[in-house]
């Protein structure tokens, strides 16, 4: 019955030219914040977005985006991790 109600939402969301998106934070956004990546969003892709925001501490700063199955990482904790990688390959 699940994967019903699953293949019925992504319908749903197919008719409505739109996609489902999850945005991930270190903190609460407010809807305004909310409302202006969503517009990002949808002048970027063409599509209408339906976000859900989660709060996540542990990025540190920044956001990441999760758009069906792929993730843009513009985190704080992302972009150091890159710094750390990048730099133990020049020492």
């Amino acid at each position: 019955m699940a994967v019903v109600c699953l293949d019925f939402d992504s319908m749903v969301l197919e008719a409505r030219n739109t996609l489902k998106a999850v945005i991930y934070s270190s903190h609460a956004l407010d809807k305004k914040q909310t409302a202006t990546i969503t517009a990002d969003l949808t002048q970027k892709l063409g599509r209408n977005i339906q976000a859900d925001v989660v709060v996540q501490p542990d990025l540190m700063g920044g956001l990441k985006v999760r758009l069906k199955d792929k993730t843009y990482d513009y985190s704080l904790k992302a972009q150091l991790e890159e710094f750390r990688s990048n730099f133990e390959r020049f020492v």
